[in-house]
């Protein structure tokens, strides 16, 4: 649930007409996502926790980070630099990792949302910073 919530905030925020301005104020947005998405994304790690997929000492120590990742995803999405599904495979394996999950158990959760080698470099080019 977890991951399949960070991709479709990713994907809707990269969608947004608006995302040009947003990246332009991290600070911001990185606020802005903090406030709508964090109450879920605690949720979701507390079942994580619960179910002892990740210890309960990891979620705290991420602190305010998460959302400065996220910022980090857009402006590399926003500038063009890698492909959308490069930068949410990118996102996803970090959050993943700082949640204390190895390769072996990340990699079949991004293989279900198609993520991996067989999706790397596929589909168009994100697209370009308007100037």
């Amino acid at each position: 649930v977890f991951v399949a919530s960070l991709t479709r905030m990713l994907r809707m925020l990269v969608a947004h007409p608006a995302l040009a301005w947003m990246v332009g104020r991290p600070t911001v947005l990185a606020n802005a996502v903090r406030h709508a998405c964090g109450p879920f994304a605690m949720r979701d790690v507390r079942a994580m926790v619960e179910t002892g997929v990740v210890s309960a000492d990891l979620p705290a120590a991420m602190g305010d980070l998460w959302p400065w990742m996220i910022v980090g995803a857009l402006l590399d999405v926003e500038a063009g630099r890698r492909t959308l599904a490069e930068v949410e495979e990118g996102l996803l394996r970090l959050l993943l990792f700082s949640l204390g999950l190895e390769r072996s158990r990340t990699d079949p959760v991004l293989a279900r949302l198609g993520h991996g080698k067989a999706a790397r470099g596929a589909g168009p080019r994100a697209r370009s910073r308007a100037k």
